[in-house]
């Protein structure tokens, strides 16, 4: 369970967040999939069959939504957004375009240890 408490919409958010940074460069591989299930289901708590259903949300509504966290929650969320782009063991520079991308237009700080995960990646480019 996650300390924070995330209401029903911030869970969908979150999830939708993680979609975006997985769909970035054209591909859903296993690894991605099970991450996203995994997160939605463990530590969101959401039941299987809703996390397909949380990424119908626009992304204007979730990056509102994710924007009016706490700051303690936004950095919850960057983490697991870094672990969406580390899921498939090849993070992909589009993947960590649009992490960057999230995490500017909600407000959401990098935190350090996450920053310096993201610079010391070696980005894989096809």
């Amino acid at each position: 369970m996650n300390k924070f408490n995330f209401t029903s919409q911030e869970k969908k958010a979150i999830i939708c967040a993680l979609g975006g940074i997985m769909g970035a460069d054209g591909k859903h591989e296993k690894k991605e999939m099970d991450y996203l299930f995994g997160v939605g289901t463990t530590l969101l708590g959401l039941p299987l069959n809703e996390v397909p259903d949380a990424l119908k949300m626009g992304a204007y509504v979730w990056i509102q939504i994710l924007s009016e966290m706490t700051t303690e929650a936004k950095k919850e969320v960057a983490g697991m957004m870094i672990g969406m782009i580390m899921a498939d063991d090849f993070p992909h520079d589009k993947e960590i375009e649009i992490f960057l991308f999230i995490c500017r237009m909600a407000g959401i700080p990098i935190p350090n240890h996450a920053y310096e995960r993201l610079k010391n990646l070696k980005p894989y480019r096809p």
